[in-house]
């Protein structure tokens, strides 16, 4: 959804700022699963779970890496 805002701007300056942008909320987002797992969950379960959902999200980027890449 993100890239939708791509579309819209074609300038230097607007790459940029959407890009911060981007960058910022993703970087938001990921710190957030420790501290959402650390809530609901046992300090074992939680390093399992954690390692799952990080190492998930890590496959999906690379995935969409190399999807782009093709």
């Amino acid at each position: 959804m993100a890239l939708f805002l791509y579309l819209l701007f074609d300038g230097l300056a607007s790459l940029y700022v959407i890009s911060a942008l981007f960058g910022l909320f993703q970087g938001g987002i990921v710190p957030m699963y420790a501290i959402i797992v650390r809530e609901y969950f046992s300090p074992q379960e939680a390093g399992t779970r954690l390692g799952l959902v990080l190492d998930g999200d890590a496959v999906r980027d690379g995935v969409s890496a190399a999807g782009c890449r093709a």
